[in-house]
Parts: C-alpha cells; structure tokens; sequence
C-alpha cells in the first residue's frame, strides 16, 4: 500500500481540523481528499478542472457550491460541513447528488461515530 499522505503535508492539518471541527471519523476526509486530487497542485489550485466541471481539492462542482473556489481551505471546510450534514443520515443512501463529484456512500462506513 502507498502512502497515501505523501504529498499532503500542507494541507493535512487544515484537513484534520475540519474533521475535528465537524465530528467527522480521523482520516475520513482526508482519504477523500486525496482520491478526489491525488494532492496535485494544479488540481488544488483549480489550474484544472474533470470532464463534469469539478474543481479544486474535494473536487466540487461549483453549481451545487457555489461558494467553490474561493480557496482550497474554504472548499475544505464545504466538504466537511456537507459529510457531517449527510453522512450518517440512513435516509440518504449517498450524498451523490448533491456534492457531484464528492461521493460516498453509508456502506463505506463500518459503524457510525457514537
């Protein structure tokens, strides 16, 4: 297995803090984070955006956030709100929907937090 955190030192414990801030399981978003840019500067710094028009670290599609791509940290911290908001909610199967390309589901989620 690789180690997914090389390359994300800097944005790390600005993820972490989200996660501690919204009661969300360690790593969680971070892993997220990292599936969705890979810690790829041009995608971090919205240089690019993927085929569906998601942009930045968590990959946000900017018509369901409109506040995306004010900073990676801001985007961050929509990211955190919107799976603290839903995740663990058993009437939403995934968050999908909503969040475009930020995409999981419960059955990710061996038990929820307590």
């Amino acid at each position: 297995m690789t180690n997914w955190k090389a390359g994300g030192e800097n944005y790390l414990p600005v993820v972490a803090a989200t996660e501690d801030k919204y009661a969300i399981p360690r790593d969680l978003l971070a892993r997220m984070a990292f599936q969705e840019c890979s810690w790829r500067e041009e995608v971090i710094n919205y240089a690019v955006k993927s085929s569906a028009g998601a942009i930045g670290i968590m990959q946000l599609i900017p018509r369901f956030f409109p506040a995306a791509g004010l900073s990676w940290q801001s985007d961050v911290d929509i990211a955190g709100r919107e799976v603290a908001s839903t995740a663990w909610d058993s009437t939403t199967p995934s968050i999908q929907k909503k969040a475009g390309c930020l995409t999981f589901h419960r059955s990710t989620f061996k038990s929820p937090p307590t």
